[in-house]
C-alpha cells in the first residue's frame, strides 16, 4: 500500500480531547477524530485507531472489531497485559502511541490486509513467556488435527502473512485461504490469528 493510498483512507481515531499526534495527521489528513464515548457508523471506515487507557477503550475495541473494522490500539506504555486485553477483544494491531510514521504505516497496512501487528520487542517477550511456560516433555504438535493444506496455511499465517500473501505463496485464492482459516479455527477451537500464533509456539 503506497503512502498516497494510505492518505486516501478514512480512519477513525478515538482519543482524549487534544491528543492528536502529528504522524496521524500526516498519514491521514482526512481522519475522523472523536471522543471515547462516541460511536461512529463503521460502514465507511477503513481503519480504527484507539488510544488505550481512555474510558471504555476495551469496549470500543470490541465494538469496532465486531463491525469487522481493522483495529489498531495505540499504547502509552507497551505492556504484555494490555496487549492481551486488546487482542482478546478483537484488535489486530498494537503500537506505541509515539511510534514513527513508518511503523504506524506498516502496522496499519498489515491489519487492513488481514495480518497482525505487534512491536518486535514485545513479540519476543511474549514468545519468551510462552516458551518458559511450556516444558519440552509437554510440547506436542498443536496442528496435528489439520490437513496438509491447512497446515501450510496455518504456518504461513504464523509467519505474519496477510490472506493475500498467503494466497500468493500457496498459489490459491484469498477466498480459499479464508475457508481454510475458518476450518483451522474450528478444528483448533480458537477464534483468531493471535490465538493461532500463540498456539504455534506451544
Amino acid at each position: 500500500m503506497t503512502m498516497t493510498m494510505m492518505m486516501s483512507q478514512t480512519p477513525l481515531i478515538i482519543t482524549c480531547k487534544g491528543l492528536i499526534h502529528s504522524a496521524w495527521r500526516t498519514l491521514w489528513p482526512n481522519a475522523m477524530v472523536c471522543a471515547a464515548d462516541t460511536h461512529t457508523p463503521s460502514s465507511h471506515l477503513d481503519l480504527v485507531l484507539i488510544v488505550a487507557g481512555e474510558r471504555d477503550w476495551i469496549e470500543n475495541v470490541a465494538h469496532y472489531s465486531q463491525q469487522r473494522c481493522p483495529v489498531v490500539v495505540l499504547s502509552r506504555h507497551l505492556h504484555l497485559h494490555e496487549l492481551q486485553q486488546a487482542f482478546r477483544v478483537g484488535a489486530t494491531g498494537y503500537v506505541d502511541i509515539l511510534c514513527s510514521e513508518q511503523e504506524l504505516a506498516l502496522a496499519s497496512q498489515a491489519v487492513t490486509q488481514g495480518a497482525l501487528w505487534v512491536p518486535p520487542a514485545l513479540l519476543n517477550r511474549l514468545m519468551s513467556v510462552i516458551s518458559e511456560q511450556t516444558t519440552p516433555e509437554h510440547r506436542h504438535d498443536p496442528f496435528s488435527a489439520l490437513s496438509p493444506r491447512e497446515r501450510e496455511v496455518a504456518d504461513a499465517v504464523c509467519q505474519g502473512l496477510s490472506n493475500k500473501h498467503v494466497a500468493l505463496q500457496l498459489a490459491i485464492t484469498e477466498r480459499t485461504v479464508k475457508l481454510h482459516l475458518t476450518s483451522i479455527f474450528s478444528k483448533l477451537n480458537i477464534k483468531d490469528r493471535m490465538q493461532l500464533l500463540l498456539l504455534s509456539r506451544q
